[in-house]
């Protein structure tokens, strides 16, 4: 059910009920307890967190994200962290907005990215990541490693028929914002990357001439 990404850090993947596509929870382990990070729609799994102590916190990165984590912290009695942009489509009394540079659950940072133009068809891409104190980075759909060694940006592998300027628009919006060392990226699609994360920023960069 579990799998550990790292000795604090634990993922589980379900099929979207809506899509069908493969989705990605992480747990993040922090001092007395664990933040849950847009965990998709598994209510079986949440029966079975107590081992991990207490729910601090559960955060939603991408609006599209947020069926799974709403029933998390109704379930969980967390308070449901939602991005500033997202505020308006979820309300309630445990319902904390967060914004850009702030500190929430966990310790983690919240980094704004958002593209310039549409990505997945007319829409960009507007989610937050998280930034952890050991420099690793939480992320919803900006990118996401698909196979070993190489890492996609929205939306490869996801809409056939995408253009070039819709992938450059996507590595241009993280790589504005992408803190310096950070080798370690858990994803909310796709395979987690350990240890060479930049240097794969860095090639799809060169790639575009950014």
């Amino acid at each position: 059910m579990f799998k550990p990404v790292e000795r604090d850090v634990y993922a589980w993947t379900v099929p979207d009920a809506e899509f069908g596509e493969l989705m990605n929870g992480h747990l993040y382990i922090k001092n007395d307890g664990y933040v849950l990070i847009d965990p998709p729609l598994a209510p079986e799994i949440l029966q079975s967190l107590g081992v991990f102590g207490k729910c601090n916190g559960v955060i939603i990165l991408s609006g599209s994200h947020k069926r799974g984590s709403v029933m998390a912290s109704g379930v969980l009695g967390a308070p449901l962290y939602v991005p500033e942009f997202a505020a308006q489509q979820i309300q309630g009394q445990n319902v904390k907005s967060y914004g850009n540079g702030d500190r929430i659950a966990g310790d983690l940072q919240a980094i704004e990215i958002k593209t310039d133009i549409g990505v997945f068809g007319e829409h960009p891409i507007h989610e937050m990541a998280l930034l952890d104190s050991k420099n690793r980075l939480f992320i919803s759909d900006v990118c996401y490693s698909q196979q070993a060694g190489k890492l996609d940006f929205a939306p490869e592998g996801v809409i056939p028929g995408h253009t070039t300027e819709q992938v450059k628009a996507s590595v241009s919006a993280l790589s504005k914002v992408l803190p310096l060392g950070v080798n370690t990226a858990f994803f909310g699609h796709g395979t987690d990357m350990k240890n060479d994360f930049s240097k794969h920023v860095v090639e799809r960069k060169k790639e575009f001439n950014l």
